[in-house]
Formats: structure tokens, C-alpha cells, sequence
């Protein structure tokens, strides 16, 4: 979930809070210089939260009730920090607190963190709560532990209620004044004082609120209100007694943007319109409805406000709907190419603001990843020798694709022919049998393409295909994709223990051929293959052969006729009694064996 500032925003010096207005509160202000060091510095929460707990005491001593105040409020911004869960006793401290506070921008701070715990609570607990009856007591009342998720939400609301009663009071404290216990946020939108910072607390939750059973009548009637450019939409009158989440959103964007607007604030302007265009946009469905209205909006801020940073943001996000729909095969009238206009987009983000920024960055890191280049060939497992040869290649922004073909012995026919097994520089310096160069059909368009390319015949043998996008293939640009495969007119089918060598052309059993198994075991190198000296011999005048009195692990077998050879690995490893060894028709044999 998103999050502008964490809670220590929402804490407080002594002497802006609890001290009196023209004298600051410098008691045990070496202590907490301290624990901000801590925390801000060191970043270790857990032993400020213990340097925290020692000063509480010590100030419970003294009975001081500002210090004592401050302690609390680091503690459970400091617990929030360190546990992973919120325990009900964090909430009853906030609650006594809140009761025996007399400054009224206490209370309201208070309030802020009883709305951020309560709904913390309720996310821990999220499944045994979902299943309680509601108590429909009044907020703030009853037994917390036995409450329901419609009372949560009574309470939450009621509680931001509280905590924005008195804006007069908050506008004046600005954000800046919490030193070094502030953790900076990471929402597109940066508050100024304390009135902000709360309303945006209470906005995220709205976004996000405990769902009630049954439900408050929805207000997304109104979001496509949202996309209205911000003049006008601070001018839009929503009803006041709608208290639905989609409604209470759009009213305090409205507060928060005429702010902006008073202020003159453009940036911060920028930011609010496109925030909460994306926000009405993810909950309006279906989405590809309002699609255009949501495309045209965004457009609209970046022609409106071009040289603010903030629509930077804009640029982005139009650029991931663009490869959404092209994704979805959702396309625009025209058969648009999603992946060129985002690259547009994102081109002129970086033309207009080619500067180091984390906005930047991320648009940086979308267009690569739409410029990355891909290749992947396929080849089947076994071809017939003197006969060409194809393969499937798959590409992405690669014009054209170099193609070599290596011959492997056994040895490196274990190293390579394995899936997912990384080529090494050995293989890539192997003399190479054919060498062909071909270039590749729209390869400009950004988009995901296959094609087949026919390579020479070959003799019988093992090979490797190594493509690569460029010619120089130490180039760290260079994409490089190979495939194993075998060349033989042999094919051996398998029932359990019985086995059969044929032509692979025509079908006929090969008598006395030479056949070998192999184990196979596991190991940080990949799969290794070791001959078992008693498990081989010659097929019969049927081409049929078997294991005799073989246990253990059978991992491959390879069977010779003359020069040609095929090896079949990860087979099945069962020793089973065979089925009927005097089957003479062939066509009965194929039907009982599997092909390999």
C-alpha cells in the first residue's frame, strides 16, 4: 500500500505541542538529541524505543506530563517501527491520553494516531474480525476485542473527524519543523503543515477502508468527476451527506487543491490532479470504459502544466497504459502499437526533464526494458541426418540473428543439453561446422516475433545452435541463445524394461545394434552420465533389447548402428517384467512403446 509518510511524521516536539506558546520545553533535551541520533542517523528503532522506555520512566518520576506525552508518542511510532503487530494496549494508551489532553492540537495529533492504530489493529486481525457480529456501539466505545469491521470503521472516521476540527490550528504547523525523527515520504504529493499532512493520512484511508457489511451506498457515480481539470473541480458541488469513501475522497481532494491553488502551489497542484485521476481511474470498471476519459485527462495536465516536474509522473503512467493495452491486444482504432507510443511518450519525458531525479530514473527504466532486446531459438530433439534443418526463433528488437552450429562429443553433451544451462566461453570458441547470418522481419516494431530459418543438413551427430544478436558475441550487449540437438535415423521406443530400436525414416527394427545404459546422478555441474558396464549389448532381430538383472538409477541409453548414434536421456528409471517379447508386427510393437 502506498504510503506518503510513515507515523513519525505525526510526532511532535514538546515545545510546538505541549510547552507553553513563548517558552520552549529544553527538559532532557540531551536524552532526546540522542535518541534522534538513534534513529535518524543510526537508524536503530529498537534501541531508541529502549532509550525511549528508560526516559518514560524517568519522566513518570518527575511527573511530567510534556515529556511524558512526547515518550508516548515516540513509543508507539517506534513500536509501529519495530513489531510487526498492534496490540490493543497501544490503542487504550491513546485513548486515556486523548481523555486527559486539554490542548486541542494535541488531541487532534492524538486523534491521527488512534485513527492509524485502530486501522493497523484491524488489518492484523482482518479474518477473526470479518467473522464478528457488530456491536454498533457508538466510536470510541464498548469492547475493542469484541468489535466488528463496520465498528472499526465508525471509529476510524470518527477519529480523523476529530483530528481535522480545528484547521486553523494545524495550517500554521509546518512539516519542516519535525527535525530528525522525519522519515521522508515516497507519495507523488508532499505535505506542507500538519493540516495537510492529516488529510492525506485520512484520504490513504479512504482508499483503502475497512470494508463495511453491508455497505455504505457507493458514490462511484461521481469518480469520473475526477478527470475535471482542477479549476473546475474544486467547483463541483458533491452531496453533503453522502459518506461514502468514494465521496469523502473527492471532497478533501477539493480541500487540498484549492489549497494549492490559493497558494499558488503548482507543483503540488500537478501532483494532487494526477494522483487522484490514477486513484478514480483503478476503482471505475469497467476500466476499458474509461479508458479515453483517463488518457485524455492525463494529457490534459501535461499540455496544461509542461515544465512542472511533477508530470513527469503523467508521462509514466500514460506510457504503462499504452503497453497495458497493447498487451491485452486492447488496441486503438488503427491497430496502435502500444510499445511505440510509450516509447514516444517516455522520450519526451526524458527531452523536457534529462536530469538526475527518481522520476527520471523510473522512466529510464521502463524505456529500456521496452528497447531490450530478446532472442530465443527452439529446435526439436532429434533431426533426420541429410535432410535441412529448422528452427524457431523468437526475437524481440533483434534485426537480425548470427547463427553458428558447433558438434559435441559426450561429454559436452551432458555440459550443454540441459534447459536453462548457461553457455560458457569454451563452447562460444568451438570451430564452427556452418556459419549464416539472417536478418529478421519487423524487428523495429518493439513487439514479440517468430519466424523459422533452415540451416544446412547434417551427418549424424551431436550439435549445439548457438544465436547470438550480434557478430561479436564478448559484446555485453550481445543476446546469445543456444539449443542441443541430436542428428540420426534412429528412434528407440520404451515400454518399462523393454525396449525397441527403428529407422526413424521408415519404422523398421534395427537387429543387432549396439546399445549402452548410463545412470545418471545430480550435481552443481549439471547432470552426469556414467556407462553401466553390465547394461549393454545387441538388439535382437526385432530390434528389441532389455536390462537384465539391472538395479539402481537408469538416467539414459544410447544406441549405434554403424556411425550414426542416438543418445536418449531422462528416461524412466523402472525395472519392470516386459510385456509380450514375441510381437512380430510392428504396427501392434508402436502402439504398446512410447517414442523417443
Amino acid at each position: 500500500m502506498q504510503k506518503l509518510l510513515v507515523l513519525l511524521l505525526l510526532l511532535i516536539t514538546v515545545s510546538s505541542i505541549t510547552a507553553s506558546a513563548q517558552q520552549s520545553d529544553t527538559t532532557n533535551s540531551r536524552e532526546w538529541i540522542d535518541i534522534d541520533t538513534t534513529l535518524s542517523i543510526l537508524q536503530l528503532p529498537r534501541t531508541a524505543l529502549e532509550k525511549v522506555n528508560q526516559l518514560y520512566q524517568k519522566s513518570l518520576k518527575s511527573n511530567s506530563g510534556p515529556q511524558q506525552l512526547k515518550c508516548i508518542l515516540y513509543k508507539m511510532t517506534l513500536e509501529e517501527l519495530v513489531n510487526e503487530r498492534v496490540d490493543l494496549s497501544a490503542i487504550r494508551v491513546l485513548n486515556k491520553e486523548i481523555e486527559l489532553q486539554k490542548d486541542p492540537l494535541t488531541r487532534m495529533v492524538l486523534h491521527t494516531l488512534l485513527a492509524k492504530q485502530l486501522f493497523r489493529y484491524y488489518e492484523d486481525n482482518r479474518w477473526t474480525i470479518q467473522n464478528r457480529n457488530q456491536q454498533g456501539v457508538a466510536p470510541g466505545s464498548g469492547d475493542i476485542s469484541r468489535w466488528g469491521s463496520n465498528d472499526f470503521d465508525n471509529a476510524i472516521r470518527m477519529a480523523y473527524k476529530k483530528a481535522l476540527l480545528q484547521p486553523a490550528l494545524l495550517k500554521p504547523m509546518p512539516v519542516s519543523s519535525i527535525r530528525a525523527i522525519v522519515i521522508p515520504g515516497t507519495g507523488p504529493v508532499q505535505p506542507d503543515n500538519w493540516w495537510e499532512l492529516i488529510l492525506l493520512e485520512k484520504i490513504q484511508y479512504f482508499k483503502n477502508s475497512v470494508p463495511r457489511n453491508p455497505l455504505i451506498v457507493s458514490g462511484k457515480d461521481y469518480l469520473p468527476n475526477a478527470f475535471t481539470d482542477p479549476e473546475a473541480f474544486v467547483k463541483i458541488s458533491f452531496p453533503q451527506k453522502d459518506s461514502s469513501s468514494e465521496v469523502t475522497v473527492l471532497k478533501d481532494y477539493q480541500l487540498l487543491m484549492q489549497a494549492a491553488l490559493d497558494k499558488k502551489q503548482v507543483e503540488k497542484l500537478v501532483g494532487l490532479q494526477i494522483d487522484k485521476i490514477t486513484w478514480a481511474w483503478s476503482e471505475l470498471t469497467p476500466q476499458e470504459k474509461y479508458q479515453p476519459a483517463y488518457q485524455q485527462a492525463l494529457f490534459a495536465v501535461i499540455l496544461k502544466y509542461p515544465d512542472q516536474i511533477a508530470t513527469l509522473r503523467g508521462y509514466y503512467l500514460l506510457a504503462e497504459n499504452e503497453l497495458q493495452a497493447e498487451r491485452n491486444r486492447n488496441r486503438l482504432p488503427n491497430n496502435k502499437n502500444g510499445y511505440l507510443a510509450a516509447e514516444q511518450l517516455l522520450k519526451q519525458a526524458l527531452n523536457k526533464f534529462n536530469r538526475p531525479l527518481p522520476e527520471t530514473d523510473a522512466i529510464k527504466t521502463l524505456l529500456a526494458k521496452i528497447q531490450q532486446p530478446s532472442l530465443r531459438i527452439q529446435t526439436e530433439s532429434v533431426y533426420l541426418p541429410n535432410q535441412p534443418i529448422l528452427s524457431l526463433v523468437k526475437y524481440t528488437n533483434t534485426p537480425r540473428v548470427y547463427f553458428s552450429i558447433v558438434s559435441l562429443n559426450m561429454n559436452e553433451w551432458d555440459k550443454y543439453s540441459e534447459n536453462n544451462k548457461e553457455t560458457d566461453g569454451a563452447l562460444l570458441k568451438k570451430v564452427a561446422l556452418q556459419e549464416k547470418k539472417w536478418e529478421l522481419p519487423a524487428s523495429s516494431d518493439r513487439r514479440n516475433h517468430s519466424t523459422e530459418v533452415m540451416i544446412n543438413p547434417l551427418s549424424p551427430g551431436k550439435y549445439a545452435l548457438i544465436a547470438s544478436s550480434m557478430l561479436d558475441m564478448n559484446n555485453n550487449a550481445c543476446v546469445i541463445s543456444v539449443s542441443t540437438f541430436q542428428v540420426s535415423a534412429i528412434a528407440a521406443l520404451q515400454q518399462n524394461n523393454q525396449w525397441l530400436a527403428v529407422n526413424r525414416s521408415n519404422g523398421e527394427p534395427l537387429a543387432n545394434a549396439d546399445f549402452q545404459f548410463y545412470s545418471s546422478s545430480w550435481s552443481s555441474k549439471g547432470t552426469v552420465y556414467q556407462r553401466l558396464q553390465a547394461a549393454k549389448g545387441k538388439t535382437d532381430a526385432n530390434g528389441q533389447f532389455k536390462i537384465e538383472n539391472q538395479t539402481g538409477n537408469i538416467g539414459g541409453v544410447s544406441i549405434r548402428n554403424g556411425q550414426d548414434e542416438l543418445f536418449v536421456e531422462n528416461i524412466s528409471n523402472s525395472i519392470e517384467p516386459s510385456f509380450r517379447e514375441n510381437t512380430k508386427e510392428l504396427e501392434v510393437i508402436k502402439e504398446q512403446y512410447i517414442l523417443l
